[in-house]
């Protein structure tokens, strides 16, 4: 049986993980990878919705929320 429900953080870092040992990588390296990645495709988002001349659309919202939770996820 389970403690309780699982963080939203908490899964994200288990995925991270299990990513990172199965595929061998450096988990520093990896880190800063999915950081760096993260913070791109949220500022993507919003410079496209910019240079179009409009707010982001509720979908695009939603990616740089989750792009914003993934990064701060990760980091330690």
């Amino acid at each position: 049986m389970a403690d309780g429900p699982v963080s939203l953080r908490d899964a994200i870092r288990r995925r991270f993980h299990v990513l990172v040992d199965a595929a061998g990588l450096d988990e520093s390296r990896a880190r800063d990878w999915a950081v760096v990645r993260m913070v791109l495709d949220a500022s993507w988002s919003v410079l496209d919705a910019r240079r179009a001349g409009r707010g982001l659309t509720p979908e695009e919202r939603d990616w740089v929320t989750r792009c914003v939770a993934i990064a701060k996820a990760v980091q330690d």
